[in-house]
């Protein structure tokens, strides 16, 4: 369905994000980075970004770029406390 969706609207990239995390659960990582890596340049807020960042981490974790992920999560990490 997510698919069709993103077939149908190509420039939401809140779509392209949901399908993105959906490959991720489904192990389909190179296709995750690449949906999270869209909606990132996609001019979202700080607040949205979060999300992108995150699904990116967990994906590149998952083809074994490990010192990548974890920068991403460090960074993640610190947002949260500076926000907070």
């Amino acid at each position: 369905m997510f698919n069709a969706l993103c077939e149908l609207y190509p420039d939401d990239a809140g779509l392209g994000l949901c399908l993105g995390y959906i490959q991720l659960l489904k192990g389909e990582f190179l296709p995750a980075i690449r949906r999270a890596d869209k909606f990132l340049a996609s001019g979202v807020d700080a607040d949205e970004k979060r999300v992108g960042q995150m699904i990116r981490s967990r994906a590149l974790w998952g083809i074994g770029r490990k010192k990548e992920a974890r920068a991403i999560t460090r960074r993640f990490i610190q947002t949260e406390k500076d926000f907070q």
